[in-house]
C-alpha cells in the first residue's frame, strides 16, 4: 500500500507508472514496487497531471516561473526537457496568464493536449496546444465541462446554461471537424437541449461514454417544486437516436466489456406493462445500486446502499465496482453468478481516520485501487492511498 500527501495524481495509460504532485514538485514512481520516487520537476502542480499516450512525457498545470498566473508545463518521464507551453505575455492566439483558470482535459492521439480556460464568468474556452510547437487552436466554447470519449476523438460538451444562440444542454465535438474549421470563436452546437417548462426545469447532464465511444449515457433532471428527480437516457451518437433507459435513476455507467450497466436507482425498480424498466416512489424513498445485463436490460443485481452515494467506478480488469459512501468504500464483485459486497475502508479505519468524502479510481490495468481524500483525521490534507486488489477478484 502506498500512502502520500498529494495535490494531483495520474496513472500512465499502461498502468505501469504513477505520477503525483507535492509542494516540492512532480514525482513519478514505478508500479508495482512503489518505491524510490523520482522528482522530475521542481514546479508544484496546482491543477492536474496527464501522461502522454506513449508514457514518455507528462503535462501539468503550474505557476509561471517568477510570473503571475498558471501555465501548462511539459516534462519528459526522466525529468529532462522541462518546457513552458504557454509563456507569459500572450496574444489572441496565446492567451495571457492574467485571465486564466486552466484545467487539463486529455492528451489526444494526434499529440495535441486538450485543455480548458475559464475567464471567471462561467464562460469556458476549450483549446488544443501542440506540445512540439506550442501553437494553440480553439476547439469550441461552452458554459460547462467537456467529456472526451475513450478514443479521445470525440467529446460531449455540457452547456449548463444558454449562451447566445446556443441553448443549455449537451453538444458533440468531433476533433477532426474542429481542427479543419477556420472559425476560432465558435460555440459548440447543442444537440440535446435542457428545457424550462411551466413549473418544471429539465436539465441534461452527462453520465458516461460507452467503452467503444459509440453511445453516451446521460440524465435529464426534472426539477419539480424544488425536488430534483433524474431519468436515465441513452444517446446513440452514430444514429443520432435517444431513448429512455430508466426513470428515477442516475449515474449510469457500463462495465468495460459492456456486458453490464450499473446505475443508482431512487425507489423500487419494476417492469411496466410496456416492458420498460422503471423506478417507483417519488420523491426518493432510498437508493440502490442497480445492475442490469446489457443491452437487454435483464436484471443482474440490486444492492441496497447508502442514500448519499458519492460515486462508483468499474474496474478495467473484472466485473468489480468500487462505491464511495459518506463513511465507507465498498467493493462489489460478480462471483458465482451473484453480486457480492465487501468493505474496503473498515480494516484501515484507524489508519485512514473517519473524515470523508473519499474518491476512488482504478489503475488502467485494474490491479490497483486509488483512494483519495481532502481530509485526514480532521485536518485538511490531500491524501491518496493505493491498495492492491487480490488476484482472485479477476473473472
Amino acid at each position: 500500500m502506498l500512502s502520500v500527501n498529494a495535490s494531483a495524481e495520474a496513472w500512465s495509460l499502461d498502468g505501469k507508472g504513477f505520477a503525483y504532485a507535492t509542494t516540492e514538485g512532480i514525482w513519478t514512481i514505478k508500479v508495482p514496487l512503489f518505491d524510490h520516487p523520482h522528482l522530475i520537476a521542481r514546479e508544484p502542480a496546482s491543477n492536474g497531471i496527464i501522461w502522454s499516450p506513449d508514457g514518455r512525457e507528462l503535462a501539468f498545470i503550474g505557476a509561471h516561473s517568477g510570473e503571475r498566473g498558471d501555465t501548462i508545463w511539459l516534462v519528459r518521464e526522466d525529468g529532462s526537457g522541462l518546457k513552458d507551453l504557454l509563456p507569459a505575455g500572450g496574444s489572441s492566439s496565446q492567451p495571457g496568464p492574467q485571465r486564466r483558470s486552466l484545467a487539463l482535459e486529455s492528451w489526444l492521439p494526434n499529440n495535441g493536449i486538450a485543455f480548458s480556460m475559464g475567464v471567471g464568468t462561467g464562460f469556458i474556452e476549450h483549446l488544443l496546444v501542440d506540445p512540439d510547437s506550442g501553437s494553440i487552436r480553439e476547439l469550441c466554447t461552452s458554459r460547462g465541462p467537456i467529456f472526451w470519449s475513450p478514443q479521445n476523438s470525440t467529446a460531449v460538451v455540457q452547456n449548463d446554461e444558454s449562451a447566445g444562440a446556443t441553448p443549455a444542454g449537451l453538444g458533440l465535438l468531433r476533433i477532426s471537424d474542429a481542427l479543419q474549421s477556420p472559425d476560432h470563436d465558435r460555440e459548440c452546437s447543442t444537440l440535446i437541449e435542457s428545457f424550462i417548462l411551466p413549473g418544471r426545469q429539465l436539465i441534461a447532464s452527462f453520465n458516461a461514454w460507452s467503452p467503444d465511444g459509440s453511445e453516451v449515457m446521460f440524465t435529464r433532471n426534472s426539477d419539480v417544486g424544488g425536488t430534483s428527480m433524474p431519468d436515465l437516457y441513452l444517446w446513440d451518437i452514430g444514429r443520432g437516436s435517444i431513448r429512455e433507459i430508466m426513470e428515477n435513476a442516475s449515474d449510469g455507467k457500463w462495465s468495460p466489456d459492456e456486458k453490464f450497466l450499473a446505475a443508482v436507482v431512487h425507489g423500487k425498480p419494476y417492469y411496466s406493462l410496456d416492458g420498460a424498466l422503471r423506478s417507483g416512489s417519488r420523491p426518493y424513498a432510498g437508493s440502490k445500486l442497480f445492475i442490469v445485463g446489457w443491452p437487454k436490460s435483464t436484471v443482474s443485481g440490486s444492492l441496497k446502499i447508502s442514500r448519499d452515494v458519492l460515486g462508483f467506478n468499474w474496474s478495467n480488469r473484472c466485473h468489480c465496482l468500487a462505491i464511495t459512501e459518506p463513511t465507507n468504500v465498498v467493493l462489489v464483485k460478480f462471483a458465482n453468478k451473484a453480486w457480492q459486497t465487501e468493505s474496503i475502508l473498515k480494516p484501515f479505519r484507524t489508519t485512514f481516520g473517519s473524515e470523508l468524502p473519499w474518491s476512488v479510481e482504478w489503475s488502467p490495468d485494474g490491479e490497483w485501487l486509488m483512494l483519495s481524500s481532502g481530509w485526514l483525521q480532521g485536518v485538511l490534507s490531500p491524501t491518496i492511498y493505493i491498495l492492491r486488489m487480490p488476484r482472485d477478484r479477476s473473472q
